[in-house]
């Protein structure tokens, strides 16, 4: 017997549910690609098939990197499984390809090159005051660079924040824009909190009633290719070596891991790091142990040959 409920009606119930539910709509696009895909495909089957997944799982030709096969086939992972839980259907959920091995060793800021940045900001924007897409670029970017080094936001999450997503009241902020469909919430710091109060009120005054966080002056998302330039030109006037902003992330989760002790609950500490950076398991946390200098070694003491069992492999960065 066929499953009453056709791929399309399947589909609309599940873009509801994410509308209802408050979810980031953005990775759903995907899964209407596919959906489009298998109409020209198959024509006459109205229903999901174990091989339309199976062909839309398959890695393509021109697809040379992990990332870009995985950002097309994790949406259609959450769709079955949700679709699996209702008893709508009973599709094998497809195994995602391998990590591709990175060897690119994250720079390690130190608090003078973060001064420096911050430094150089000021300097060259103040060249270019009578712009006001530069004087609002002088206003966010420092803010970016420090909400990320003191939060470990990915540089996607910042860029996507929306204003309704960022409580100035409490310091709860709301990821949704995120890696994979994996949403979660963190809170600032108050020195964070009320850096970020004060340049609301500043931005304002460029954009009222805003619905980014972080605006150009259409009010729309920063892009990535925009973030990486100027930081890449600002770096280089008074710091040395090559850096990319995600590397702040590895800032954050380093930083941590060194400020504590291995005499209390490493487990437990490790859990909360964990969340705050919004990994979807363990293992992605425990990988920067290895770029701690001295503390691997030391939880290596404690754990003998278990230790080896559960530092991972380097994964693949993803912006």
């Amino acid at each position: 017997m066929k499953n009453p409920m056709t791929f399309k009606k399947m589909l609309d119930e599940y873009l509801s549910y994410r509308k209802e539910c408050g979810l980031a709509t953005y990775p759903t696009v995907q899964l209407v690609v596919f959906y489009h895909h298998t109409i020209r495909k198959w024509p006459e089957d109205s229903y999901l098939t174990q091989q339309m997944v199976d062909w839309w799982a398959q890695k393509r030709e021109g697809e040379n990197t992990w990332n870009s096969t995985r950002s097309r086939v994790f949406p259609l992972i959450a769709f079955i499984k949700w679709t699996n839980s209702r008893g709508w259907t009973s599709l094998s959920v497809p195994t995602l390809p391998p990590p591709v091995k990175s060897s690119y060793v994250p720079h390690a800021f130190t608090q003078a090159e973060i001064c420096n940045l911050l430094k150089s900001c000021n300097e060259y924007y103040a060249r270019k005051r009578d712009s006001k897409s530069f004087q609002m670029i002088k206003l966010e970017f420092p803010v970016m660079i420090l909400l990320m080094y003191s939060s470990g936001m990915r540089t996607t999450e910042v860029r996507l924040l929306r204003t309704e997503d960022v409580n100035l009241s409490t310091g709860v902020v709301r990821i949704r824009h995120t890696k994979g469909y994996g949403e979660h919430t963190i809170v600032l710091h108050d020195s964070a909190l009320e850096m970020l109060r004060a340049y609301d009120m500043k931005i304002e005054c460029f954009i009222p009633n805003r619905s980014v966080f972080f605006p150009t002056e259409q009010d729309t998302c920063r892009d990535r290719t925009t973030l990486t330039y100027h930081w890449r030109k600002l770096w280089k006037i008074k710091n040395e070596g090559s850096t990319r902003p995600y590397d702040l992330r590895h800032g954050y989760a380093t930083a941590n891991i060194m400020s504590w002790d291995t005499g209390g609950s490493i487990s437990d500490k490790l859990v909360a790091l964990s969340k705050s950076m919004g990994h979807s398991t363990i293992v992605s946390t425990l990988y920067y142990f290895s770029l701690v200098p001295g503390y691997a070694n030391k939880i290596e003491k404690l754990l003998g040959e278990d230790f080896k069992n559960i530092i991972p492999k380097f994964p693949q960065d993803e912006e």
